[in-house]
């Protein structure tokens, strides 16, 4: 016989084994050897010792890093919360309501080519109110009358004096001009 039939041992099993079978083979695990137990304590205390001399190589690093990650993991969600707080006030700044165009309304004037440059010259003059707060308008509504009111503009030789009647504060700022020409020196 050989190695096969010493490792596994049969026993011959009557009907009452549950097998259904007469003489089936039965696998029995077999006890090690001195040997092979030496060989098996050797093995384990080996990864013992392997793993006990690299955690006393890397364990320094490996707390190093761990200590790094918490640190990065906390400086993570203070940063997470800055932004979503500088999101909130940015989205607080963009929701209010701004000048996005202005428009100027004149009389009617004798002249289109006077009136077209009246306008421009109007125009360029309200351009720095664009972008700004409504509300911040609004407040300034005086200001914007003496920045408008009476103000002398000259136009192919002519000094045209401009009156600021009303306005009308809203995303396309209106401003309700009427034009005199200027008589004399």
């Amino acid at each position: 016989m050989g190695m096969a039939s010493e490792r596994i041992r049969q026993r011959r099993t009557g009907s009452g084994n549950g097998c259904g079978k007469e003489g089936a083979a039965v696998l029995l695990p077999r006890r090690p050897t001195a040997e092979e137990r030496r060989r098996l304590t050797a093995f384990v205390f080996g990864l013992l010792v392997g793993a006990l001399f690299m955690l006393l190589e890397v364990g320094g690093e490996l707390n190093r890093l761990t200590l790094e990650r918490a640190r990065l993991i906390t400086e993570n969600a203070h940063l997470a919360e800055r932004l979503a707080k500088a999101e909130d006030e940015n989205g607080a700044w963009d929701r209010r309501v701004r000048v996005k165009d202005v428009d100027i309304r004149l009389e009617p004037l004798e002249s289109a080519r006077v009136e077209q440059a009246l306008r421009r010259h109007l125009l360029a003059d309200a351009r720095f109110l664009i972008g700004k707060s409504i509300a911040d308008v609004a407040d300034a509504g005086d200001v914007l009358f003496r920045a408008f009111d009476r103000r002398a503009v000259d136009v192919d030789g002519r000094t045209y004096v401009v009156r600021l009647k009303g306005l009308i504060v809203a995303p396309t700022l209106v401003l309700y001009v009427a034009v005199e020409q200027k008589e004399g020196p």
